[in-house]
């Protein structure tokens, strides 16, 4: 149970596998795997310590082909960046709050939140390939920017993920219908000009207010209720979304 301070790449890998402790990062540093790792992290990488504070520094470039698997860790303020990632890039359970991720993806998943917990954090993952859930975990107050153009339909969030005030935006340009599930005042919108219908799945009860772009989906497009469709100028009306219920403001502390 002790405080454990790192200053490179190694020393993190070797300290957050260590249970009960609380792994120290200095403050905003740039570690870039091009010149650590450029052949790439293979193998899991294991979780375990109690506690991260990330202080703000970012894992550069990295190749993940296996995945940070999160066993109760609290996470804040740590990213990574333009990174490749083989498989799903975080497994486990864990609370991350104040982090970024961004990069691409091989995985069916797009999105890095299996099983875990969200607050305050921004995705912008670009998927190869497949068919992915944009969510699958509990995310509140977060950004999520998935780009999938070969996707052609997708579940935006896994059952028994839950979404409160997030901001969803999809670049799916093939995409002819997509699921929402579990989402509270959340908004939805991108590039999604092929989908006619989006909508929600006969087990989703837990839906409430989150408002989608109908203009950047097709001509026509069914949205279905507990989903609103609003225009795109509707969206950015403040007095407009209050008289529909839509909350206004910045929403809880940090």
């Amino acid at each position: 149970m002790a405080d454990v301070y790192v200053s490179n790449w190694s020393e993190f890998v070797e300290a957050v596998a260590v249970a009960g402790d609380t792994v120290i990062l200095p403050e905003a540093e740039r570690w870039d795997m091009n010149v650590i790792a450029p052949e790439g992290v293979t193998g899991n990488i294991p979780v375990n310590c109690a506690k991260i504070i990330g202080n703000g520094t970012s894992v550069w470039n990295g190749r993940f082909y296996g995945s940070f698997q999160v066993s109760g860790t609290e996470v804040q303020d740590f990213h990574i960046i333009n990174y490749f990632s083989d498989s799903v890039t975080v497994s486990g359970t864990g609370v991350f709050s104040r982090c970024m991720f961004s990069g691409l993806s091989a995985a069916i998943v797009g999105v890095p939140l299996i099983g875990t917990s969200w607050h305050r954090c921004a995705f912008n993952v670009e998927l190869q390939h497949g068919e992915p859930w944009a969510v699958s975990g509990e995310c509140t107050y977060c950004r999520i920017i998935l780009h999938a153009a070969r996707a052609i339909g997708t579940n935006i969030a896994a059952r028994n993920a839950v979404k409160k005030n997030c901001e969803i935006i999809m670049y799916m340009p093939a995409a002819t219908h997509l699921y929402m599930e579990n989402a509270q005042y959340c908004t939805i919108r991108g590039n999604m000009a092929a989908c006619g219908y989006i909508g929600k799945y006969s087990y989703d009860h837990g839906s409430a207010y989150t408002i989608v772009d109908t203009d950047d989906l097709a001509e026509g497009a069914s949205v279905y209720a507990p989903l609103i469709g609003v225009t795109d100028a509707q969206m950015k009306d403040a007095a407009y979304l209050a008289s529909i219920g839509f909350p206004i403001g910045g929403g809880d502390d940090a």
